[in-house]
């Protein structure tokens, strides 16, 4: 039996959450250039599970824990979330010290990624 993977609440302020008054969403900006909202994901303390969260939601588009996801190109999206997993595994000992934490989760089923399942726009 599989059990599936389920994404971590946002309890706190995070880069992400915090008004930008008078800016595009640089986050989930319809622009390639999102540099700035990665660079700002370094400093947060949801890093680790906000990409736990992307791969759990099969996210496509916008910055999640630092990495701008590509699209529906599942090749592409494949390589972000294997980063985004690798810093999930490399940081829940930090994020999630003293509780039951869970496991890295699998990658989403590649068919999913080509039909561009998931297109989630919310971290």
């Amino acid at each position: 039996m599989t059990t599936t993977a389920v994404p971590f609440a946002i309890i706190g302020p995070t880069p992400c959450r915090t008004p930008i008054v008078g800016a595009r969403d640089p986050w989930f900006s319809q622009f390639r250039d999102r540099r700035n909202a990665a660079a700002a994901c370094l400093d947060c303390p949801f890093l680790g599970r906000c990409g736990f969260n992307a791969v759990v939601l099969a996210a496509t588009h916008g910055v999640w824990g630092g990495v701008s996801l590509p699209g529906t190109a599942p090749a592409e999206l494949a390589a972000a979330y294997t980063t985004l997993l690798r810093q999930y595994e490399q940081r829940r000992g930090i994020e999630l010290a003293g509780t039951d934490a869970p496991p890295v989760p699998p990658l989403p089923d590649s068919a999913a990624l080509s039909r561009g399942a998931g297109r989630s726009t919310a971290a």
